[in-house]
Protein backbone atom coordinates (compact mmCIF):
# COMPACT_ATOMS: atom_id res chain seq x y z
CA UNK A 1 0.00 0.00 0.00
CA UNK A 2 1.45 3.39 -1.05
CA UNK A 3 1.97 6.07 1.58
CA UNK A 4 -0.50 8.46 -0.03
CA UNK A 5 -3.16 5.73 -0.26
CA UNK A 6 -2.54 4.81 3.38
CA UNK A 7 -3.09 8.45 4.38
CA UNK A 8 -6.34 8.59 2.39
CA UNK A 9 -7.49 5.31 3.92
CA UNK A 10 -6.76 6.54 7.44
CA UNK A 11 -8.66 9.79 6.88
CA UNK A 12 -11.62 7.95 5.37
CA UNK A 13 -11.66 5.62 8.36
CA UNK A 14 -11.67 8.63 10.71
CA UNK A 15 -14.60 10.04 8.74
CA UNK A 16 -16.51 6.75 8.87
CA UNK A 17 -15.89 6.46 12.61
CA UNK A 18 -17.08 10.04 13.19
CA UNK A 19 -20.32 9.30 11.33
CA UNK A 20 -20.88 6.14 13.38
CA UNK A 21 -20.58 8.28 16.49
CA UNK A 22 -23.08 10.82 15.17
CA UNK A 23 -20.52 13.45 14.13
CA UNK A 24 -20.56 14.33 10.43
CA UNK A 25 -17.30 15.58 8.95
CA UNK A 26 -18.49 17.11 5.68
CA UNK A 27 -15.03 17.27 4.17
CA UNK A 28 -15.41 16.22 0.56
CA UNK A 29 -11.75 16.63 -0.43
CA UNK A 30 -8.48 15.53 1.16
CA UNK A 31 -5.41 17.61 0.42
CA UNK A 32 -1.94 17.11 1.87
CA UNK A 33 1.71 17.51 0.97
CA UNK A 34 3.92 14.50 0.18
CA UNK A 35 7.38 14.60 -1.30
CA UNK A 36 7.00 18.27 -2.12
CA UNK A 37 3.80 17.64 -4.08
CA UNK A 38 0.19 18.32 -3.18
CA UNK A 39 -1.94 15.16 -3.13
CA UNK A 40 -5.67 15.74 -3.65
CA UNK A 41 -8.42 13.13 -3.53
CA UNK A 42 -12.14 12.59 -2.93
CA UNK A 43 -13.13 11.50 0.58
CA UNK A 44 -15.90 9.04 1.53
CA UNK A 45 -18.16 12.01 2.25
CA UNK A 46 -17.26 13.40 -1.16
CA UNK A 47 -18.12 10.12 -2.89
CA UNK A 48 -21.52 10.08 -1.16
CA UNK A 49 -22.14 13.72 -2.06
CA UNK A 50 -21.44 13.04 -5.74
CA UNK A 51 -23.75 10.02 -5.58
CA UNK A 52 -26.50 12.17 -4.05
CA UNK A 53 -26.13 14.72 -6.81
CA UNK A 54 -26.01 12.18 -9.61
CA UNK A 55 -28.89 10.11 -8.25
CA UNK A 56 -29.97 6.72 -9.58
CA UNK A 57 -27.11 4.82 -7.93
CA UNK A 58 -28.14 1.62 -6.19
CA UNK A 59 -26.11 -0.68 -3.96
CA UNK A 60 -26.61 -4.20 -2.66
CA UNK A 61 -24.57 -6.53 -0.49
CA UNK A 62 -23.34 -9.40 -2.65
CA UNK A 63 -21.32 -11.27 -0.05
CA UNK A 64 -20.45 -11.13 3.64
CA UNK A 65 -17.83 -13.26 5.34
CA UNK A 66 -16.39 -13.27 8.84
CA UNK A 67 -13.04 -14.85 9.64
CA UNK A 68 -11.14 -15.02 12.91
CA UNK A 69 -9.16 -11.95 11.88
CA UNK A 70 -11.49 -9.77 9.79
CA UNK A 71 -14.84 -8.89 8.24
CA UNK A 72 -15.14 -9.09 4.46
CA UNK A 73 -17.85 -7.42 2.37
CA UNK A 74 -18.49 -7.38 -1.35
CA UNK A 75 -20.95 -4.66 -2.37
CA UNK A 76 -22.38 -4.14 -5.84
CA UNK A 77 -23.11 -0.60 -7.05
CA UNK A 78 -25.13 0.14 -10.18
CA UNK A 79 -25.25 3.44 -12.04
CA UNK A 80 -27.82 3.21 -14.83
CA UNK A 81 -25.67 5.29 -17.14
CA UNK A 82 -22.43 3.42 -16.44
CA UNK A 83 -23.16 -0.14 -15.39
CA UNK A 84 -22.26 -2.12 -12.28
CA UNK A 85 -19.07 -2.52 -10.27
CA UNK A 86 -18.09 -4.51 -7.20
CA UNK A 87 -16.46 -2.97 -4.15
CA UNK A 88 -14.52 -5.14 -1.69
CA UNK A 89 -13.34 -4.47 1.84
CA UNK A 90 -11.39 -6.59 4.31
CA UNK A 91 -11.43 -4.93 7.72
CA UNK A 92 -9.31 -6.32 10.58
CA UNK A 93 -11.19 -6.98 13.81
CA UNK A 94 -8.29 -5.68 15.87
CA UNK A 95 -6.15 -2.57 15.81
CA UNK A 96 -2.41 -2.86 15.13
CA UNK A 97 -1.82 -2.96 18.90
CA UNK A 98 -4.03 -6.03 19.21
CA UNK A 99 -6.99 -4.30 20.86
CA UNK A 100 -10.45 -5.15 19.45
CA UNK A 101 -11.98 -2.60 17.08
CA UNK A 102 -15.65 -2.44 18.11
CA UNK A 103 -16.47 -0.54 14.91
CA UNK A 104 -14.81 -3.02 12.53
CA UNK A 105 -18.06 -4.43 11.10
CA UNK A 106 -19.49 -1.02 10.25
CA UNK A 107 -16.16 0.17 8.83
CA UNK A 108 -16.02 -2.89 6.59
CA UNK A 109 -19.47 -2.20 5.15
CA UNK A 110 -18.81 1.53 4.64
CA UNK A 111 -15.51 0.88 2.85
CA UNK A 112 -17.07 -1.68 0.54
CA UNK A 113 -19.88 0.78 -0.27
CA UNK A 114 -17.31 3.50 -0.90
CA UNK A 115 -15.27 1.33 -3.24
CA UNK A 116 -18.33 0.15 -5.16
CA UNK A 117 -19.91 3.59 -5.58
CA UNK A 118 -16.55 5.11 -6.56
CA UNK A 119 -16.30 2.50 -9.31
CA UNK A 120 -19.52 3.61 -11.05
CA UNK A 121 -18.71 7.33 -11.06
CA UNK A 122 -16.88 8.28 -14.29
CA UNK A 123 -13.41 9.78 -13.87
CA UNK A 124 -14.49 12.93 -15.72
CA UNK A 125 -17.28 13.40 -13.17
CA UNK A 126 -14.85 12.88 -10.29
CA UNK A 127 -12.53 15.53 -11.75
CA UNK A 128 -15.41 17.95 -12.23
CA UNK A 129 -16.65 17.63 -8.66
CA UNK A 130 -13.10 17.64 -7.31
CA UNK A 131 -12.68 21.14 -8.73
CA UNK A 132 -16.11 22.17 -7.42
CA UNK A 133 -15.41 20.89 -3.92
CA UNK A 134 -11.99 22.56 -3.86
CA UNK A 135 -13.60 25.88 -4.78
CA UNK A 136 -16.31 25.45 -2.17
CA UNK A 137 -13.71 24.66 0.48
CA UNK A 138 -12.15 28.05 -0.22
CA UNK A 139 -15.51 29.85 -0.09
CA UNK A 140 -17.36 28.77 3.02
CA UNK A 141 -20.44 30.74 2.02
CA UNK A 142 -20.93 28.74 -1.17
CA UNK A 143 -24.35 27.09 -1.21
CA UNK A 144 -24.41 23.35 -2.00
CA UNK A 145 -26.56 22.05 -4.83
CA UNK A 146 -29.85 20.32 -3.96
CA UNK A 147 -29.28 16.63 -3.30
CA UNK A 148 -30.89 13.80 -5.18
CA UNK A 149 -31.59 10.46 -3.61
CA UNK A 150 -29.21 7.54 -3.94
CA UNK A 151 -30.96 4.22 -3.55
CA UNK A 152 -29.79 1.07 -1.82
CA UNK A 153 -31.56 -2.28 -2.06
CA UNK A 154 -31.10 -5.39 0.03
CA UNK A 155 -33.01 -7.41 -2.56
CA UNK A 156 -34.41 -6.67 -6.04
CA UNK A 157 -37.98 -6.49 -4.76
CA UNK A 158 -37.38 -3.90 -2.04
CA UNK A 159 -36.12 -0.40 -2.76
CA UNK A 160 -35.68 2.39 -0.22
CA UNK A 161 -33.77 5.60 0.33
CA UNK A 162 -30.17 4.88 1.19
CA UNK A 163 -29.06 5.72 4.71
CA UNK A 164 -25.74 4.42 6.09
CA UNK A 165 -27.03 4.13 9.69
CA UNK A 166 -30.11 2.20 8.61
CA UNK A 167 -27.92 -0.01 6.45
CA UNK A 168 -25.69 -0.74 9.46
CA UNK A 169 -28.65 -1.97 11.53
CA UNK A 170 -29.97 -4.09 8.66
CA UNK A 171 -26.56 -5.60 7.98
CA UNK A 172 -25.98 -6.40 11.65
CA UNK A 173 -29.28 -8.29 11.77
CA UNK A 174 -28.49 -10.17 8.57
CA UNK A 175 -25.02 -11.29 9.60
CA UNK A 176 -26.54 -12.65 12.81
CA UNK A 177 -29.07 -14.67 10.78
CA UNK A 178 -32.02 -12.47 11.72
CA UNK A 179 -34.58 -11.32 9.16
CA UNK A 180 -34.56 -7.49 8.88
CA UNK A 181 -37.99 -7.58 7.21
CA UNK A 182 -39.46 -8.70 10.55
CA UNK A 183 -38.81 -5.21 11.90
CA UNK A 184 -39.16 -1.63 10.65
CA UNK A 185 -35.87 0.27 10.70
CA UNK A 186 -36.00 4.06 10.43
CA UNK A 187 -34.36 7.22 11.73
CA UNK A 188 -36.28 9.70 13.84
CA UNK A 189 -34.79 12.73 15.57
CA UNK A 190 -31.27 11.51 14.86
CA UNK A 191 -31.92 8.15 16.57
CA UNK A 192 -32.31 4.82 14.78
CA UNK A 193 -35.58 3.11 15.66
CA UNK A 194 -36.15 -0.62 15.26
CA UNK A 195 -39.81 -1.50 15.64
CA UNK A 196 -41.30 -5.00 15.43
CA UNK A 197 -43.58 -5.39 12.42
CA UNK A 198 -47.16 -6.66 12.78
CA UNK A 199 -45.93 -10.14 11.81
CA UNK A 200 -43.08 -10.17 14.36
CA UNK A 201 -43.13 -13.36 16.44
CA UNK A 202 -42.97 -12.88 20.20
CA UNK A 203 -40.65 -15.87 20.61
CA UNK A 204 -38.04 -14.09 18.45
CA UNK A 205 -37.82 -11.07 20.73
CA UNK A 206 -34.92 -12.39 22.80
CA UNK A 207 -32.78 -13.14 19.72
CA UNK A 208 -33.32 -9.66 18.24
CA UNK A 209 -32.86 -7.99 21.60
CA UNK A 210 -29.53 -9.78 22.16
CA UNK A 211 -28.12 -8.65 18.81
CA UNK A 212 -29.40 -5.08 19.06
CA UNK A 213 -27.93 -4.73 22.54
CA UNK A 214 -24.53 -5.25 20.95
CA UNK A 215 -25.23 -1.97 19.15
CA UNK A 216 -25.87 -0.14 22.44
CA UNK A 217 -29.65 -0.22 22.10
CA UNK A 218 -32.41 0.12 24.65
CA UNK A 219 -35.91 -1.33 24.53
CA UNK A 220 -38.52 1.39 25.14
CA UNK A 221 -41.38 -0.69 26.47
CA UNK A 222 -44.05 2.00 26.39
CA UNK A 223 -43.35 2.66 22.70
CA UNK A 224 -42.61 -0.99 21.79
CA UNK A 225 -39.46 -0.01 19.94
CA UNK A 226 -35.68 -0.41 20.20
CA UNK A 227 -33.62 2.77 20.07
CA UNK A 228 -30.18 2.11 18.62
CA UNK A 229 -27.02 4.15 19.02
CA UNK A 230 -24.81 3.35 16.02
CA UNK A 231 -21.42 2.24 17.35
Amino acid sequence: MSESFAIMEKRDEEQILAELQGVYLEKFVYSFKQGGQEIVGISWAGIKEIAYRIGEIETSIEKYEETDESYVFIVKATNKGVGSRLGVSNQPKNYANGKPDTFALQKALSKAQRNAIRGVIPEATIEQYLKTFMQQSRHVDAKPEPRKNVQATQNPKQEKQWDPDEQTVITTLEVNNLDPSAVMVYKYGGVMKVQPSPTFKAEEFEAYDKVLRLMKDKWVKEASVWEVVIQ
